[in-house]
């Protein structure tokens, strides 16, 4: 098969969940002998908003096209019109998509790209960019198999928008991540049939070498109980819950440490700098972790938290789980389908500081329930969250898509 693939961003080694995804597919089609093309923006990362580069070149044997941006000088009224349309005008649908377009950094010839080329099949992510309508649009003009990732965090305000349900209505196929997501998207007069559960991977051989202890001594931790955090250090990741429940772990485990490994923010900038120097020397800032470096990590945790608000599934819940490390997340309806709590982890109410350090004590307390849930989060992710189970199972979706186009 000749397939593309487009999303938003593209800047390996630094990636975030939806294009870790779209590699991690891409790359295993390609050692299945298929043919992968990715077309991305020439941004390193849309907030803030940095160019990288524009042009092509090979990455793991993927084609990757480089799309310069621009933004246009009605941005913010057409950003106004998307949400008034989307909020009070929802039947106008043949409005509403097109406006779209305009809400998020511009590729100009990216739709008419994608329409002069000869693919099998196209397959767009992520919500709630524009790139995955302007994917749309080019298939339509190419006539192309059209698939959707959306790969949605439900819940947040800003994948709650008409014309993205109306984007799924018009694909052939969508990819949802977990039965949640199939039922939230049905509420949303999306067809059942089109639907999809697939879930999300990781691979098992990265994590062979995982050393806990190369880690601690690196980072001289040697002697202490360590708590992880690996994402952006942004509000709804749960960042600034996790560092208010040190103040109760401290007072029951004086040795122990949070280590936060990942970008760093405007808004955790903000927080640490107004932080009391007792609460600041918990912390150990390892930044963004090589690939070796992060299986070390998740090796060396005593505990893997992330209390995020919203997630798609979480594969940094699955990356701890493969180091046998069991993990702390927060109540919601799609973490219940990936996290099962009290048999591989625990779930909080998402802001809750006490809540989540009694539980960081409770386990750092508990050496046989750590090690008990870590092999039971082990297990499920070797049973259901292999990437060479997850590109089979998206193998066989794109030669049905295909046949039946």
């Amino acid at each position: 098969m000749n397939i593309l693939h487009v999303v938003q961003c593209y800047n390996p080694p630094v990636l975030g969940g939806a294009e870790t995804y779209v590699r991690e597919l891409s790359e295993h089609l390609i050692s299945r002998h298929h043919k992968v093309s990715v077309f991305t923006s020439n941004l390193a990362s849309i907030k803030p908003r940095r160019q990288i580069r524009s042009g092509s070149q090979k990455i793991g044997g993927v084609s990757v096209h480089y799309f310069k941006t621009t933004r246009l000088p009605p941005l913010g009224l057409l950003n106004i019109l998307n949400k008034t349309f989307d909020r009070r005008f929802q039947s106008v649908r043949n409005i509403s998509l097109p406006l779209r377009l305009f809400s998020n950094p511009q590729m100009p010839y990216l739709a008419s790209k994608i329409g002069l080329g000869d693919w099998d099949l196209i397959n767009a992510t992520s919500f709630p960019w524009s790139s995955a309508v302007l994917a749309y649009y080019g298939a339509k003009m190419g006539n192309i198999p059209f698939i959707v990732m959306p790969l949605f965090h439900i819940g947040h305000p800003e994948y709650e928008c008409h014309s993205f349900f109306e984007l799924l209505r018009k694909a052939d196929a969508i990819i949802a991540l977990t039965n949640y997501e199939l039922e939230y998207l049905v509420t949303k007069s999306i067809p059942k049939e089109k639907i999809h559960v697939i879930g999300a991977g990781v691979n098992p051989n990265e994590f062979i070498d995982a050393d806990g202890e190369r880690f601690k001594a690196k980072y001289g931790l040697n002697d202490s109980q360590l708590i992880l955090f690996m994402g952006n250090r942004i509000p709804t990741k749960g960042i600034f819950t996790l560092i208010e429940s040190m103040r109760y772990v401290k007072q029951h485990f004086p040795n122990s440490q949070l280590v936060l490994a990942g970008k760093s923010r405007k808004e955790y900038a903000q927080y640490y700098s107004n932080l009391p120097p007792a609460l600041k020397s918990t912390i150990v800032d390892v930044g963004v972790l090589p690939k070796q470096e992060k299986a070390d990590a998740f090796a060396a945790a005593d505990i893997f938290v992330m209390p995020s608000k919203f997630e798609s599934i979480g594969l940094v819940y699955l990356e701890a789980w493969m180091c046998s490390t069991p993990v702390i997340g927060s109540y919601s309806k799609t973490l219940s389908c990936v996290i099962n709590d009290g048999e591989d982890g625990f779930l909080i109410d998402f802001g809750d500081s006490v809540m989540l350090g009694k539980k960081i004590v409770y386990l750092l307390k508990n050496d046989v329930l750590r090690e008990e849930m870590g092999k039971a989060g082990k297990k499920k992710v070797l049973k259901n969250y292999t990437w060479n189970g997850i590109t089979s199972k998206i193998e066989g979706l794109y030669k049905s898509v295909i046949n039946n186009y």
